[in-house]
């Protein structure tokens, strides 16, 4: 269209000089736009080129499960490597796991890949939010968004443990009533997080809304209809929301309370909170921060959970809504909007700890971890060792901003 439009312009400004004017104008716009067809034809297929190339966001490593026809001096671990590619047609992105097998010989040290496992492969389905292989890489886990919206039990996740060949081991179920959506691999998440006996998992994911704060309906149960009122239908057996047509009709749901998302990359993502599930009894279990007394759960959001090496332990970040640390001219806190988490590196974090049979007990309470700065993310455990006194003795590493924090900016 741009293209016919400059050769009109041309032909109107040659018609003032005769028909030669008007025929080169006509001429000048025809080449004009064979060029700019040639321009599109190639950068379309530059287009093409570019999608053709894969991002690869993670991989994972685990021992490779040998053949008993392999050589005793062969050893190997196998590589799970998660490729992204964007596909045109669906203007999605299509996630695919690449498992590399390596082979390591014991006695001359010679590493080698296996080629013909390279080749095959295993696209991940469109609902597929989060996947993690166990650490021994026996089972994978998979959370499946559930698209049952309309149905009476709504799900917000439907989690998948199978074996490496893909047979289905079990499926759990979670309702929309526990939590909200999952958060996968990001700031927030760490994706899901295997025990070392690959018994429990922890993972993050939205806290469920306060039950005080419903979303006011106007209208339930009533029917409203051109030719037949509410009152003639008293007594009659009528579903709610719906006329005697089966239509639903007569009810105004409202949203609630307003609840602020985080913004930046997580955008319609609320509170976040931690979850510990149970992979083998499908019991899932919230883990409840260490509040002050005049905060509740869903005063501060947890993420980024990390297993000690035992998997008796369960470290996680924690951060306050409410800027507890910052007070203005007047020694009076200042109240922060929750607005912002990733490239916020001015906010206060700190780090909590929960005993897995804590976790498993009725009311799993976290304690609060004392560190010398007030910002302190991304913990993991190293190695662990013994005292004198034959008590385990575990050691944090963790992540910080705090010279953000202190200055604010």
């Amino acid at each position: 269209t741009a293209n016919k439009g400059d050769g009109d312009r041309d032909q109107q400004r040659h018609q003032g000089t005769g028909g030669t004017g008007h025929c080169s104008g006509g001429n000048e716009a025809q080449g004009s736009g064979m060029d700019t067809n040639e321009r599109v034809d190639q950068a379309t297929r530059d287009l093409e080129e570019l999608m053709r190339t894969r991002d690869f966001e993670c991989a994972w490593c685990m021992p490779r499960v040998l053949p008993a026809a392999d050589p005793v001096d062969e050893q190997g671990s196998s590589i799970f490597v998660m490729a992204k590619q964007r596909s045109l047609t669906r203007n999605k992105q299509r996630k695919t796991v690449i498992p590399i097998d390596i082979r390591s010989n014991a006695k001359t040290h010679q590493v080698s890949t296996d080629e013909t496992h390279n080749l095959s492969g295993w696209e991940l389905p469109e609902d597929c939010v989060v996947m993690q292989p166990s650490p021994s890489g026996n089972y994978i886990l998979y959370g499946r968004s559930s698209s049952e919206e309309s149905s009476k039990n709504p799900c917000s996740v439907i989690w998948e443990i199978c074996k490496r060949d893909g047979q289905l081991v079990k499926e759990v179920h979670v309702p929309s009533t526990l939590h909200g959506s999952v958060y996968g691999a990001g700031y927030v998440s760490r994706g899901v997080t295997w025990s070392k006996d690959e018994k429990s998992v922890a993972y993050v994911a939205e806290a469920p809304r306060n039950a005080k704060c419903k979303s006011p309906s106007w209208g339930r149960g009533n029917v409203a209809t051109w030719d037949q009122s509410s009152e003639e239908l008293d007594g009659e057996d009528v579903a709610p929301n719906s006329n005697s047509s089966g239509n639903k009709t007569g009810t105004w749901e409202g949203e609630g309370d307003f609840e602020e998302d985080w913004g930046e990359l997580f955008v319609d993502k609320k509170c976040s909170a931690l979850f510990v599930m149970d992979v083998w009894k499908g019991k899932i279990r919230r883990v409840q921060p260490h509040c002050s007394s005049d905060d509740d759960m869903n005063a501060v959001s947890c993420g980024k959970p990390s297993w000690s090496i035992d998997g008796s332990l369960l470290v996680f970040t924690v951060w306050p809504h409410v800027q507890r640390l910052w007070k203005d001219t007047d020694s009076n806190p200042i109240t922060m909007r929750k607005l912002g988490l990733v490239y916020c590196y001015n906010r206060e974090c700190h780090l909590q700890m929960i005993r897995l049979d804590d976790i498993l007990a009725e009311n799993p309470k976290a304690v609060e971890l004392k560190t010398p700065c007030a910002s302190a993310h991304s913990a993991i455990f190293s190695a662990s060792d013994e005292d004198s006194n034959g008590d385990v003795r575990h050691s944090i590493h963790f992540l910080s901003h705090n010279s953000a924090h202190e200055t604010g900016v």
